[in-house]
Parts: structure tokens; sequence; C-alpha cells
């Protein structure tokens, strides 16, 4: 599956030029109040938007993202625009089966069913890395009005498509795409061959001007010609480009999906955040039967009993889904971290922050049936109907404790570790809050416990913090790896961390720097602007 390496800002937000953001298995982001940092966040859910199968539908709610982030101080860039993009790896072994059918089922040109390790369209993908930029400009005179200004795709060194859009030429676009032994030119090729053609086929591309379509109408097209109608050499120009732009926005929504991020606006959780209705588990009997559960949308009742308690973070959701998860007696025979994500989270909680205490996540549980099910409701099969949960804790003499009488900490750290023990892709803003730091410099022992043991290559966790405790524990971990390699997947490595500094200048614009370490876990370079230097003040009253 895809893996995200970087992403891309230029005029997002504080930053101004076009600046990579290397991503990395684990990615650490500092940086003081106001300088951007949260900018990693919403440049995701961007591309979750552009790339998602109902952008065109959701045009709007697009554009009043785009006019949110565009950065409005005078740049080296044109101050109404606004681009984001995304670096991918695809494994050695990667295969089109990934992606979504539903999101390229229409794709002609492309030849994705043959791109498959064994074919002999495999040498082009497997293994390389995709990149994928868009920057938007506004158009508009009076209000926003958005089209695209430039779009990039490219595959390992090699360019596939780029559309930039014509200076004082209203909604066009020269675009140029790259011959390919994977991609169909024939048609195009036969059709340019006629007189008149505006688009033009050497060996090596084809080029063409287009009008470039972005608009709050609804349009769910990248491109669109003037009047040309099929059958001619731009109709099939603009086709293959569609295809092209599809095909590489289906990878690069695998690579985003699913990514929910733990924001640092928690608080301490309300009976609506630990109340929940989960629906029912599909599952195979010992017949080899599927015995399908009972979904909540099955029942107005429960669909709106539903809308009502889950609602906050979905980690929340996900703790009342893994809490009320039948538990099978040979679990506990089982290594750590191919324990079910109950027996994860309690561990963190129980063996790495709360040791004095030995917290765990218990529910209340009741199953939902209707009343002429009651008879054939046995135990085992319980799990097919829909639950009520509702989450408490128990400490170490089996004390039963809400939330709110253990201290603000403990709940908001949970949606970080559920995160941490649940999510491939783990987006965490500040999970020290409410920690004092001794448990913030423990907290640093569960991340790397949860990146060193994390199976899937698409795989990586992204924390903005501003704990020097927890990048301390971070980097004593690296140093000491080894000393763990017998116990978890893949001991974490200095070429595996990333540390970015977000650096503001006296202008408003952001630099993003990255901090090198060497192999034993040491900064090499130091801190920009004396961050984490007011303890040393403290302590030296300098």
């Amino acid at each position: 599956m895809p893996k995200i390496t970087a992403l891309e800002l230029e005029n997002f937000q504080t930053i101004g030029a076009r600046t990579v953001i290397p991503i990395r298995d684990l990615t650490l982001v500092f940086g003081p109040n106001g300088a951007g940092k949260s900018a990693i966040f919403d440049a995701i859910h961007l591309l979750q938007l552009v790339t998602g199968s109902d952008w065109g539908r959701n045009c709007e709610h697009l554009t009043e993202v785009l006019e949110r982030h565009c950065r409005k101080a005078p740049t080296n860039t044109h101050p109404s625009t606004v681009g984001v993009g995304i670096q991918l790896d695809l494994e050695e072994s990667w295969d089109y089966e990934y992606l979504e059918w539903e999101s390229i089922k229409f794709i002609d040109r492309v030849h994705y069913a043959s791109i498959h390790p064994t074919s002999d369209y495999g040498i082009h993908f497997c293994g390389k890395s995709v990149r994928f930029f868009v920057r938007f400009r506004d158009i508009g005179s009076l209000i926003s009005e958005w089209a695209l200004d430039e779009l990039a795709i490219s595959i390992g060194d090699t360019a596939v498509l780029h559309a930039q859009s014509v200076a004082n030429a209203y909604g066009s676009a020269n675009v140029c795409i790259w011959k390919q032994d994977w991609l169909s030119f024939e048609e195009i090729e036969r059709l340019a061959r006629e007189k008149n053609s505006a688009i033009q086929a050497s060996n090596d591309d084809v080029t063409g001007r287009l009008r470039a379509i972005f608009r709050e109408s609804g349009e769910r097209s990248w491109f669109s010609s003037y009047d040309f109608s099929g059958g001619r050499p731009e109709s099939e120009f603009i086709a293959l480009a569609m295809d092209i732009t599809n095909f590489f926005m289906a990878i690069v929504k695998e690579s985003l999906i699913p990514i929910t991020a733990v924001n640092a606006s928690r608080t301490v959780p309300s009976i609506r955040e630990t109340v929940a209705i989960v629906s029912g588990e599909t599952f195979t009997d010992s017949k080899k039967k599927t015995v399908r559960g009972a979904r909540l949308d099955q029942s107005v009742l429960l669909s709106t009993i539903a809308a009502q308690v889950n609602v906050g973070d979905p980690h929340w959701r996900e703790m009342c889904k893994a809490v009320s998860s039948p538990i099978d007696h040979d679990d506990d025979a089982l290594e750590y971290w191919d324990q079910p994500i109950l027996q994860r989270i309690n561990g963190f909680l129980q063996d790495e922050l709360f040791i004095e205490n030995g917290y765990q996540l218990k529910a209340e549980i009741f199953y939902v049936a209707q009343p002429d099910e009651y008879d054939d409701l046995p135990y085992e099969d319980s799990r097919t109907y829909p639950k009520l949960v509702r989450l408490y804790l128990v400490d170490h003499q089996q004390r039963t404790l809400l939330f709110e009488d253990v201290g603000s900490g403990i709940g908001y750290v949970l949606p970080v570790l559920t995160s941490l023990a649940s999510d491939d892709i783990s987006l965490i803003q500040q999970p020290e809050l409410h920690l004092h730091p001794a448990l913030q410099s423990k907290l640093g022992d569960v991340v790397i416990k949860a990146v060193e043991n994390k199976a899937l290559d698409r795989a990586f966790t992204l924390i903005e913090t501003h704990s020097e405790h927890l990048l301390l524990r971070v980097m004593r971990l690296i140093k000491n790896a080894q000393e763990r390699s017998e116990e978890v997947l893949d001991p974490i490595t200095y070429e595996r961390v990333a540390i970015l500094y977000f650096d503001p200048s006296v202008s408003g614009e952001t630099k993003v720097r990255r901090l090198r370490l060497a192999p034993d876990g040491q900064l090499i370079d130091r801190w920009p602007g004396g961050f984490f230097k007011e303890r040393l003040r403290d302590i030296f009253d300098e």
C-alpha cells in the first residue's frame, strides 16, 4: 500500500515558498505557538477533500477551506494561490487491487489492470515514489472563485503530467503528458494527424491547451474543453488527462484513508463521549458460515440514539467498540502487540503510564435485540447484535471510577493511546496535555513501543508537541534500541525519526527546519530561537 513520505505546502497558512515537509515512521513537530505547526494536519484534510469521490459536489466546502488556508501576506508566490502536495512510496509488491474499485472502474486509458509486480508494467510502479502536487488560484473579483493553477504528477524520476494555467487567459491551461507504455496514446496520435489539430505530439510527449475547471458550480472535472466534440484529438487528450489524474488521485486517496487526527482541543470526556451505540459485528462461525452483524442504519431508533451519543473524538467510539468486542481466552497467550486493541490500551495504562494505580478501561454493555429474538440470542453469537456501551475505569483494587473522579490527565491521554494502539497512521496534537513531566517521559515509551510494533508498511506516527521530556525519552530510546531487538518488531533507528522545527520570522512567514539526529539519538543541530532554553535560564538565573 502507498506510504506517505512527505507533504508539500505553498502559500499555505504561515508557509510561503513551496516547502517539502518530510514524514518518517516517527515525526515530531516543535515550534512556538502560532508558528503554523497544525498546517500539516490541515494539509492532509485538504488532500482528503481534493481526492475524495465527492469533491466536485462538495466544492462549496472545499472553496471555504482554500479561502481559510490561503496565505494573505505578500510572498514570492501569487498571494491568492494555495498549493498542497504529497509524496508516496509504493511497495515493491504494490498491486492496483489495493485501490478502491469505485475510484478506478471508469478509467480506460491507464493500463492499471496490468500494473502488477509480475506484469510488464510493474517495473514502472513497484518500489517507486509518486508525487502529486496541486495549486489553486483565486480568480474571483468580488467573491472567491478558485480555479486550477498547477497540477504536477510524477512517478520516480519520470514526469507523467503537468498542467499550468496560462497568464492572462481566463480558465486556460497548458498541459503536457509524457508518453508511457502503460498509457494509451494510439487514438490521440491517430486523430492528431488531422489538420487544424490543437494537439502536438512528439516521440516523448503530447501537449495541448485546455480549459482548467474547478468551480463552485459542482463540476466533477479537472479539465474541460471549450467546444470540442467527441472524436477529435482535443477530446481524447482531455479524456487521457482526466484518466491519469483520477488514477493517481485514487493512489493518493488510498494513502489517506483512514486518517483521523487526535486534536489538541480535547477535554475531560463528557457522558456523551463515554457512551456509544456500536454496530453488530460480522464474523465467520464454527461452520464457516458468514454471520452478518446488524448495522445501526437498519433501525431508526438506534441510529437516532447513535447520533446523540456518538459525538466528539472518534477514538472514544473506537474505545467503546474495542471494549465491547468478545475476547478469546487464548488472547492472553499472544505477544503484546498481537493482542486485541483493548489489551494494548490497558497495557499502556497499567504497564507504562499509571503503574501505581493500575487503571484499566472497562465498560457496561447491553445487547440490543428485538423482543421476538430473545429466545434465539445465545451468548456466543451476541456479537451480531448492536450494543449500548458505557465506559469507565477500574483501579488495582477493582474500584469502579468515573473519568471525572481521576483527574483530567487520563481523559486527555486515552484518545492518544487509542490512536497509537489502533491506527496505522497516528496524527496527534499535544499528547502531553495535562500530564506531569514524569508521565510525559513515560509517554515517550508508549510512542516508541507503538512505532516499533506497527507492522503495515504504510504506518507512521506524527506528533505535534511542546514536550522536552517526550523528546528526551525518544532520544534515549533510539540510543538503546538494539537492547529491545528481541522484544519488538522493528527497533527504532535515527533514520526513521524526523524532528521538525517550525521557525517563524518577523514577517510572519514560517520556515520548516529539520534537526538532524546522530546514530546514538543525540541532536546534531542546535534548537533555533532558544526553544527549550527557559529551563536553563531558570536554573542558572541568567
